[in-house]
């Protein structure tokens, strides 16, 4: 009896939040114009239109967002039914842009799902917009060889040493399992090489526009996407010339002042825009400042305190973590 108390409540909302749904979709339904209405677009200047339907999954603090094109025809029934579940395993051109909560459990049912409906079926692009750990927790799972999903090409800023710390020191006064604490210090230490555990086909990263310290990276060709009919290209921001691409010392894709042109036939339809923000000179002169007085290192000293793989794993390390929680400074820590 007392299983059927606790479960009714929950048959009762889930009944509640299906004849909603279904309410509104009937209100979008009878508001949609038809496809063949001279005013739904003018057809003598589409030669393919692309459908784009977004989910924003519900994994509370963090983020898990897929994003699907595909091309729909003179019917878009199919498209619709497409829509009415969670994801569309037919859709041609799949990105996911984060993939994590706080805490991890939060989101593996939503990447579970993901997952099943994609059938085998790989995602092309995935998008990490920083590293701090509520958006990066469920990527293990996600791309795991044996239960998840393989992705094509995976796209995140480019951070130096004292970024990736900094991102790892917002989650300094928390802890989690110990599977996702190793994989959040990989990532600080190497994101590079964490990811192409995965086998990615190649990892892209976006450094902030007015980053000029490129300048010991090697050019290199621009990267591209695989597909027989939906595939992309890179080109520059300004419509013209060529983006300015470079290769670094871990095999990765620096590439700068560029966009993703996704084509269908060779023409392009859609455009996937990276951006990222510079972080403030002065909270990372901050933070540095911060954790000098907290380690009791010499002032001016975090850079070459920092300098080796080594003595930025005792910074990822739980004895560090631990140091944080005890210091008032943590909360500076955490810029």
């Amino acid at each position: 009896m007392a299983i059927i108390v606790e479960e009714r409540p929950k048959h009762e909302a889930r009944l509640h939040a299906r004849n909603a749904r279904e309410a509104a979709w009937k209100r979008l339904e009878r508001s949609r114009l038809p496809m063949s209405h001279p005013r739904a677009w003018r057809r003598s200047d589409v030669t393919a239109a692309i459908g784009h339907r977004r989910t924003q999954f519900a994994v509370g603090q963090g983020g898990f967002h897929v994003g699907e094109l595909q091309p729909l025809g003179d019917d878009p029934s199919d498209w619709q039914c497409a829509m009415r579940a969670n994801t569309n395993p037919a859709a041609d051109f799949t990105y996911v842009y984060d993939c994590g909560s706080e805490p991890a459990s939060l989101v593996r049912n939503s990447v579970r799902s993901f997952v099943r409906a994609r059938a085998g079926k790989p995602i092309q692009m995935l998008f990490l917009s920083h590293l701090d750990r509520d958006h990066i927790t469920g990527v293990p799972q996600l791309l795991d060889k044996r239960a998840g999903v393989a992705v094509d090409t995976i796209v995140l800023p480019y951070l130096d040493e004292l970024d990736r710390i900094i991102a790892f020191s917002r989650s300094a006064d928390t802890e989690g399992e110990a599977s996702i604490e190793r994989f959040h210090a990989d990532m600080v230490l190497d994101p590079v090489a964490t990811l192409n555990q995965f086998e990615p086909r190649q990892v892209i990263l976006i450094p902030a526009t007015d980053d000029e310290g490129l300048a010991g990276l090697l050019p290199t060709d621009p990267p591209f996407g695989r597909g027989d009919d939906f595939g992309w290209t890179t080109e520059a921001l300004s419509g013209g010339g060529s983006p300015d691409v470079h290769s670094d010392a871990a095999g990765a894709i620096v590439l700068r002042r560029a966009e993703f042109a996704l084509s269908l036939r060779g023409e392009c339809h859609w455009r996937l825009r990276p951006y990222v923000r510079r972080a403030r000179e002065e909270d990372r002169q901050a933070f540095m400042t911060a954790t000098e007085l907290l380690l009791g290192w010499p002032r001016g000293s975090f850079r070459d305190k920092t300098s080796s793989t080594e003595q930025r794993r005792v910074l990822v390390t739980r004895d560090c973590r631990s140091a944080c929680k005890k210091d008032p400074l943590s909360g500076v820590i955490g810029v």
